[in-house]
């Protein structure tokens, strides 16, 4: 491994962290983000940085520090399973942080390393933004009586992302003069959940946006404009406590885009350039399905672009150097390595020196090199580093 430094820390002390992970916000998005688009350019930006291809793996990524191929959380198919000896658990009881998690969590009842949660516990429930019920402290808190349509979108349903802010606002505040790690983790962008005219809460958003999109297009941009609106929400809470100077915020996302839908029908258009021009989407093992946005803000550092090559694993290692150094500092792995099981596996290594990059999808091979052809439009007939590649993952 060799180490990367990027940046000093000297003026901070305790150091709080605060993760606020979208859900299938593709790179391309941030542009529709205005403030975020802004903090980005006060910010370090990361540009190469994996979260797994699907919503569970990386979210287990982020807080146990586990690669997906050493885990067996693989695909959104899995067993409520979470090790007591991960990442999130060493922060707790090692560093002695308030750990805090709110959102779409998906892996059952908190079992271990969180000591404040509102969660939903199943990732079938967060397709869907008004839930009969959530857990709060692992007791089952009833959100909504009753849930039709109608009664939702005439704002008469209590919303999941309104209530898990809430929660996330106040956890900041009763921890204010404590060092705390928040996982804050929303259910926009999924498209599923917020399909068609399916807005209910943030049709304010909606409105506002041109109607020479589709009811579809329009309803993707508010939600892009509603995780934008909860960024700034927590960034001022912050600020309005005097503890954005000792805090490092995290703007990402699970995975890439998402396929857009037309009607309800998934489609392969891709309007606004959610995927910065990537090859692949969510589920794919290409850079549009894992490449994801990761803007890392620090009050008063100056602003930097870094290229590094990470996955979400490499998260937690990255928040303890903060934490024991004071410094910015990625242990560089030669290879990344990603894999995703549902049906069938998949798998793509990234040889982070050469930039050479091996997918295996739909069972066959492909080799590319990302440095010179980062959008993967020409594939490389090269079988010695094809099997080079395939020996180290294996």
């Amino acid at each position: 491994m060799i180490p990367i430094i990027i940046l000093t820390l000297t003026c901070i002390s305790a150091v709080n962290f605060v993760i606020i992970t979208a859900d299938d916000l593709g790179t391309g998005d941030i542009k529709y983000a205005p403030f975020i688009k802004e903090l980005s350019q006060k910010s370090t930006i990361f540009n190469h940085v994996w979260g797994a291809s699907v919503c569970a793996p990386s979210r287990y990524m982020l807080f146990t520090g586990i690669e997906t191929y050493n885990s067996d959380i693989k695909g959104n198919s899995y067993k409520n399973i979470v090790p007591q000896n991960n990442f999130i658990v060493k922060i707790q009881q090692q560093y002695n942080y308030t750990t805090i998690i709110s959102g779409k969590y998906g892996f059952g009842p908190i079992t271990t390393g969180f000591d404040k949660s509102y969660i939903l516990q199943s990732h079938k429930d967060a397709h869907f933004a008004f839930p009969k019920y959530v857990l709060e402290n692992n007791h089952i808190v009833q959100l909504n009586k009753q849930i039709n349509k109608r009664l939702c979108l005439s704002g008469k349903c209590k919303s999941v992302d309104i209530e898990s802010l809430k929660f996330t606002l106040k956890a900041i505040e009763e921890n204010r003069d404590n060092k705390f790690i928040i996982y804050d983790m929303p259910l926009y962008n999924h498209i599923n959940t917020f399909n068609g005219k399916n807005y209910g809460y943030f049709v304010d958003s909606y409105e506002n946006i041109s109607t020479k999109y589709n009811d579809d297009y329009r309803g993707y941009l508010a939600m892009i404009i509603k995780f934008d609106k909860r960024v700034k929400e927590i960034y001022n809470k912050l600020e309005n406590l005097n503890i954005l100077d000792k805090t490092v915020l995290i703007i990402t996302s699970d995975n890439g885009a998402e396929l857009y839908y037309e009607r309800g029908r998934p489609t392969f258009k891709d309007p606004f350039n959610s995927r910065d021009g990537r090859k692949g989407n969510k589920r794919s093992m290409y850079e549009g399905g894992l490449n994801v946005p990761f803007i890392m803000h620090i009050k008063n550092r100056k602003p930097e672009i870094n290229n590094t090559p990470f996955t979400f694993a490499k998260v937690s290692n990255l928040i303890e150097n903060i934490i024991n150094q004071q410094s910015l500092l990625i242990n560089k792995d030669k290879f990344i390595k990603s894999e995703y099981c549902e049906q069938r596996c998949s798998y793509a290594i990234l040889d982070t020196t050469t930039y050479d990059k091996l997918v295996y999808q739909n069972n066959r091979y492909e080799l590319y090199n990302i440095k010179s052809d980062p959008f993967e439009t020409k594939i490389i007939n090269n079988i010695t580093i094809i099997d080079y590649l395939k020996n180290i993952f294996n």
